[in-house]
This record gives structure tokens, C-alpha cells and sequence, in this order.
């Protein structure tokens, strides 16, 4: 009786196998197999204006292997933007190679030796390397994992920046030197993701990091980084969707003294499509330029406060490739100050940043969830080096995955 039965199951089973022939074998071959999976434009705030061009995923069907690329430009001295990215995931790791071209601007950095009158330094970098993600430890809702990596940076001045102090006796000179280093981070993360707010729901996220710039691999800078950052998000009781966060940052090292300073303090703090993959040198502060205040040591401290405003859900089943989720708010403060500026003879202290930030949670092309928005920050220290200043600010922001 059982062999009547497999003799009738194979039977059955050789009816619908394809004719011999009927069909070439091919091999699977992941690379040749990349498609895009989606595109978009980009805009965000810059130093002195805008930044903005076209930027772009394509990845196979494995998901193993993911391009990133992005091109753009910036409006004040036209710099161009850049990053690819190629990255193949293993098992649990992942392997990164990127390369692209950034822009860097100091304000006020240059200090004319007689009058004291002060000059903007703008440079544009070239960067490139390799970095490996490796899980280290795992649960339901934690993580742990750490990053490696070596990264190349060659710097070099814009010559539209450089022409304002062009003839002028300075103090201070800064570094046009090219950098090489490895570095190494542990990331903790035990929480959960909140898809309509594009957020952290709740739970601690927390990055420590050390980067070794080495003279001779590649750069002539020799210097050693360590950084802490630490985020407690808490949800609220009884509130749906309110969520609290506290945050702080500590970042000091040692070596060459440069004008441009180990680390800088300030910046929008929207998602960067050209950050490269390492230990940030900056500790974002809304409202104020990148790189406001420059030193050997920097501290960072923040409360914001995120709602929702209005729950749309709306497209998710349209033919147009956008799927509007919310529009929801975050009001802050943030302050910082860093130590050891070797430029500055001004005793600057703690400089702080209050305001309120409303983004509009949204998906594109189905793939893409982000938060583009708008800030509006009260910043009282912007106008100590230049009074011409505005002490209120309107920014833009985007949010991606896990910002606040």
C-alpha cells in the first residue's frame, strides 16, 4: 500500500515538471541582479544656504548587496556633494566601501592679527574607506554592536572663501593637512521604533568611540579621539505618541593642535547625506552654523519634547508612489560649549538653543520613510562674533529612521 502511494505521488509529481529542455539553467548572480529600488531630490540647510540634488538606492533581490548614491551641490560657493556607497551584508555583519566629496565651513575661524576683523575658513574634502558592522551581543529588543573601520580625508581650501582675507595678516592658519584613520565605535540600542513619527518610541541608545588619526598612513596628522553620546527616549503615560527625550554628548582628544579644533560644536542636526562612517567630529546645535565654537574638547546637553499634530494616513493604497503618515512636532532646548579653541581669544562659555521643530512623516516610493520639516530656533550667542547677526533662526530639517 505505501508503495502504491509514493509511486502515485512522483508520478503526480512528474506531470507538471517542465519538458527536459523546456528551460536553460542559469546561475544566480546578485551583482548582475541590482536594480533601483528608488530615487529622489534632496534639500537641506547649509552654513550659509542651501544644499540639495538627486540621491538614489538600488540593491538586489537578496538584499545583500545595497548602492547608495546621492550628487548635489551647495549654493554659497557651489561645492559639489557627493557619496556611493557599496554595501554587502553577511549572515549578521555588514561591509562598507564609500567614498565621495563633502564641504566643511568655519565661521568666523580667521581672526585679521591687527583690526581683529574675522573671515569665514570654507574647504572642500575628498573622502574615502572601509567599514565593518559586526553584531556583538542580541535579545528581543537589545543590541549591541560594533563598528571598524579606516577612513581617508584629503582637504583642500575654496578659493571663493579664500579671496575675503586674501592679502591679510592672520593669527591663526588653518590646517590644509590630509587625515587618515581607523576608528572604532559600540552601539547600544534596546527600544522600538515608532513608524508614524519616524522615531524612537522608547528605550536608551548610547555610542561610544575612539578615532586614531595616524601621520604616515596615508596623512600627516597625528591625534587621538574619544566620544560618548547617550540618548533615554521615554514614552508618556496616557499621552498616545509623546515621547521624551534626553540626550547627551562628551567628546575630548589629544595631539596636533589645528585651527579647525578636534571638534566643533553646531549645526541643524537634520540627517547628513554625506556624513562618512567613523566618530563625528561635530556635536550638532540647532540654529547655529556648523563648527560655531572649534576646540580640543566639546560637551553637548539636550531635553526635546516630541507630538503628534495631526495622524493622516493617507495613500497608502493610491497609485501615487507617496504615503503621507503624520505631521508632528518637537519643541527643545540644546546647549554646549567646547575647551582648548586655539583660534578664539574670547571667553565664550555656554551657548544654548531653544525652539520648536514640526516635520511631516511621509513614505516614498514605498521604500523611503523620512520627515522632511521646518525649525525655528531662538539662539542669543549667534551675534557674539558678528553682531549683524539674527539671534532668531528658520531652519530645514529631515528625519529618517530613528532621529527624534
Amino acid at each position: 500500500r505505501l508503495t502504491a502511494v509514493k509511486q502515485e505521488a512522483r508520478a503526480r509529481q512528474d506531470s507538471f515538471a517542465p519538458p527536459a529542455g523546456s528551460e536553460a539553467h542559469r546561475d544566480y548572480n546578485s551583482l548582475t541582479s541590482i536594480r533601483p529600488d528608488f530615487w529622489s531630490p534632496w534639500l537641506m540647510a547649509s552654513t550659509f544656504g542651501v544644499q540639495g540634488g538627486l540621491a538614489g538606492v538600488l540593491s538586489d533581490p537578496t538584499q545583500r548587496q545595497e548602492i547608495f548614491l546621492a550628487a548635489g551641490a551647495e549654493s554659497e560657493y557651489g561645492s559639489p556633494l557627493a557619496t556611493l556607497a557599496y554595501t554587502y551584508r553577511f549572515n549578521a555583519a555588514q561591509a562598507t566601501l564609500f567614498g565621495g566629496a563633502g564641504q566643511d565651513v568655519y565661521p568666523d575661524l580667521l581672526i585679521q592679527r591687527d583690526s581683529r576683523n574675522r573671515y569665514d575658513y570654507a574647504e572642500e574634502t575628498r573622502f574615502g574607506g572601509i567599514a565593518l558592522s559586526v553584531p556583538v551581543w542580541r535579545r528581543m529588543e537589545q543590541q549591541m554592536t560594533a563598528n571598524l573601520g579606516y577612513t581617508l580625508t584629503r582637504r583642500q581650501v575654496i578659493e571663493k572663501a579664500e579671496e575675503k582675507y586674501d592679502g591679510v595678516a592672520l593669527e591663526t592658519t588653518p590646517a590644509e593637512d590630509d587625515e587618515s584613520s581607523v576608528w572604532g565605535q559600540l552601539v547600544y540600542f534596546s527600544g522600538t521604533t515608532f513608524d508614524r513619527s519616524v522615531s524612537v518610541e522608547d528605550g536608551t541608545l548610547a555610542v561610544a568611540g575612539v578615532d586614531r588619526s595616524i601621520d604616515g598612513l596615508g596623512g600627516q596628522i597625528d591625534a587621538t579621539r574619544l566620544r560618548l553620546d547617550v540618548s533615554q527616549y521615554l514614552s508618556m503615560p496616557y499621552l498616545e505618541n509623546h515621547v521624551l527625550k534626553l540626550s547627551g554628548a562628551y567628546a575630548c582628544g589629544w595631539g596636533d593642535r589645528t585651527a579647525q579644533g578636534l571638534f566643533g560644536l553646531g549645526g541643524v542636526g537634520s540627517t547628513d547625506l554625506f556624513q562618512t562612517p567613523g566618530v563625528g567630529r561635530t556635536l550638532t546645535l540647532r540654529g547655529y552654523e556648523p563648527n560655531f565654537l572649534t576646540g580640543q574638547e566639546a560637551v553637548r546637553a539636550e531635553v526635546s519634547y516630541r507630538f503628534p499634530i495631526w495622524n493622516i494616513f493617507k495613500g497608502a493604497e493610491s497609485w501615487f508612489p507617496v504615503y503621507a503618515r503624520s505631521l508632528f512636532a518637537e519643541v527643545f532646548y540644546e546647549g554646549g560649549r567646547t575647551w582648548n579653541d586655539v583660534t578664539r581669544d574670547d571667553d565664550l562659555d555656554w551657548i544654548n538653543a531653544a525652539g520648536v521643530e514640526v516635520n511631516f512623516g511621509t513614505t516614498l516610493f514605498r521604500f523611503l520613510k523620512f520627515a522632511p520639516g521646518l525649525g525655528v530656533a531662538y539662539v542669543p550667542e549667534r551675534n557674539h562674533f558678528d553682531e549683524d547677526k539674527e539671534d532668531v533662526v528658520v531652519y530645514m530639517a529631515i528625519k529618517l529612521w530613528a532621529n527624534f
